[in-house]
């Protein structure tokens, strides 16, 4: 890399693991990011035969998921060091890859934070890949700051609603072509307004399997840059899930949707670290060859 190395506090563990996922980022992920960005229907980048299968396989395979589990041997200073290693080798090698990796995961710390073991089976499988059911077509980030607004002239009318029914929600409405893995997710964190029986109250979080009847996709998302990312739209119709497939009420949303924002916008500037370090990286390298006047300019 075109810099000094100024991790002298790194441990020998860290290091070993940050020289691991720099060589998958460099040998998988870099190459792989260039084929799919390339690719003119972004519906190819998903298509069967598609080398994105490979990719998440391969990133599996690496078995970092081990170095976030709450329940692991590390204590948690050491899971975030690891966490920003690992997300700046990721954004390194290309970061819409490392962006699917990451919100891949998000059923699945939910279903953990709940605490509740039928929705940690339901929802942790390593091998899943999930989606972060945020942004509406009418609704970015103000889905959670302004969410005791929901439904109010200031606010507007909410794209997406959770309707209490009984023992069950019943969904409708959609969500935006920005969620990232959105046509690809078998399993959403989806937030969303929610009536419990006395009109809008405010924003929860759900985890909704997304193979059931009533949900249906867009066309995966088309955009100039991190293509290699899967974006796209969402839909319900009359989605009927558990009660209890609410992990967040209104009472809580704010503070736990404050955290989940804390850590993923920490974890892009991250990605983006690892960004930047590429940019310098390929910025030296051809300084090294562009010759101006009869001499390099390096």
């Amino acid at each position: 890399m075109a810099m000094i190395d100024l991790d002298v506090d790194l441990s020998d563990e860290e290091r070993t693991i940050r020289d691991t996922v720099h060589k998958f980022a460099e040998e998988v992920m870099r190459p792989a990011g260039i084929a799919l960005d390339r690719l003119p229907d972004p519906a190819d980048v998903v298509a069967p035969q598609s080398i994105l299968w490979d990719v998440f396989k391969r990133y599996r395979a690496l078995g970092l998921e081990a170095y976030a589990d709450p329940a692991g041997d590390l204590t948690p200073v050491q899971r975030a060091r690891l966490r920003y290693i690992i997300g700046e080798e990721l954004g390194w090698g290309d970061a819409g890859l490392a962006i699917s990796f990451g919100v891949a995961n998000f059923p699945r710390m939910m279903a953990q934070l709940s605490g509740n073991p039928e929705l940690i089976e339901r929802f942790g499988d390593v091998n899943g890949i999930g989606c972060w059911g945020g942004t509406e077509p009418h609704h970015g980030s103000d889905l959670i700051i302004f969410a005791d607004k929901i439904g109010t002239p200031e606010y507007g009318k909410p794209d997406c609603v959770a309707r209490k029914d009984g023992d069950f929600f019943v969904l409708n409405g959609q969500k935006a072509a920005w969620v990232s893995n959105g046509t690809i997710a078998s399993a959403s964190a989806l937030f969303c307004a929610v009536d419990r029986g006395n009109g809008l109250e405010g924003s929860a979080g759900f985890l909704v399997p997304l193979d059931v009847p009533g949900v249906s996709r867009g066309k995966p998302l088309d955009k100039i840059g991190q293509r290699a990312l899967n974006q796209g739209e969402i839909f319900f119709d009359n989605v009927r899930i558990p009660a209890h497939y609410m992990v967040l009420g209104p009472e809580m949303f704010r503070f736990a949707s404050d955290a989940v924002l804390c850590q993923a916008n920490g974890g892009m500037g991250t990605l983006f670290v690892g960004v930047a370090q590429a940019a310098l990286d390929l910025a030296v390298d051809y300084a090294k060859e562009r010759v101006q006047g009869g001499v390099p300019i390096f």
